[in-house]
């Protein structure tokens, strides 16, 4: 937004001119200082994002999300019809630090493993329903509406990798570490080198080169 200063005389003269013109502009109140409020309008869940990435192709972990008891058992039972026994429940709420967070009645973690279908049925009956509080949802905390039940991998190797808007220059960012996972908020704090970003300029997109460079960076093979 530009707000422009006009002496008095030019401001009357300016606004006649659009008046008679017949512009919309002329409604405008000149004077009126332009306020921005700040809006996001782009709030998903995990699951959310992983159907997303099903979409297009993009490997994500087997499972679904449930909102009741029953659409868990479902959930569990699909997967254990394939021969897996190892499972993670993740609390779904707009926060981070879900796995370090305590609910309001003391159970604690709002991401667990479990190794039958009866276990992943009873972290489920305690996380719905309950409110969990982390680090970034504040003393009130979020309740959570529904539960995310995947086939458990075992990890490796952590990686982070994100696409975000960079409110200092009003461009899209990647930005990603090798060193990253849950703790990229640390990692970011205790050693700043070790967090890769690339600029991108949204009208030509992300070029080979970028995604070479970030994937490199991440250290996969080329």
């Amino acid at each position: 937004f530009f707000i422009f200063s006009f002496r008095l005389k030019r401001r009357k003269m300016f606004s006649r001119m659009l008046y008679r013109s017949g512009s919309a502009l002329s409604r405008v109140n000149l004077a009126r200082p332009c306020l921005s409020v700040q809006t996001r309008n782009l709030n998903i869940h995990e699951y959310q994002s992983q159907e997303l990435m099903r979409k297009y192709n993009i490997s994500v972990a087997n499972g679904d999300a449930a909102s009741s008891v029953d659409e868990a058992k479902t959930v569990i039972n699909k997967i254990s019809s394939q021969g897996v026994e190892d499972f993670v429940i993740k609390s779904q709420i707009l926060a981070g630090g879900r796995g370090k967070g305590t609910f309001v009645d003391g159970f604690q973690g709002g991401v667990h493993l479990a190794t039958s279908a009866e276990e992943a049925e009873e972290y489920v009956k305690k996380m719905l329903g309950n409110t969990l509080v982390t680090k970034q949802t504040g003393a009130s905390g979020q309740m959570v509406n529904k539960v995310l039940i995947a086939q458990r991998h075992y990890i490796r190797r952590e990686a982070y990798f994100a696409i975000l808007l960079d409110r200092k220059t009003s461009r899209v960012m990647l930005v990603g570490s090798k060193f990253g996972g849950m703790d990229i908020e640390a990692v970011a704090e205790e050693n700043p080198d070790a967090i890769i970003k690339v600029s991108v300029n949204i009208e030509k997109g992300i070029t080979d080169e970028q995604a070479m460079k970030m994937a490199s960076s991440l250290g996969f093979p080329a």
